[in-house]
């Protein structure tokens, strides 16, 4: 069952806009917009925090092949 059959008249296009990549994010986009892209993680490192919980660092490559960091 699709959630328009769960939820009749519930607006849909809530979530996140979805682009192929770093340059698809709009120049004047907000800190409060959020995008969805797909992306092949490279590498990974777990660290530390200074409060000692842990923080990961992803190296990603979009669809382009631009690299970038994400850090969660």
């Amino acid at each position: 069952m699709s959630w328009d059959e769960q939820f009749p008249g519930q607006q849909q296009n809530a979530g996140p806009a979805e682009v192929k990549g770093l340059s698809g994010i709009p120049l004047k986009a907000k800190t409060e917009d959020r995008f969805r892209m797909t992306v092949d993680v490279e590498q990974f490192f777990e660290r530390t925090t200074k409060a000692g919980e842990p923080c990961y660092f992803l190296h990603c490559r979009d669809a382009k092949g631009i690299k970038f960091s994400i850090i969660c």
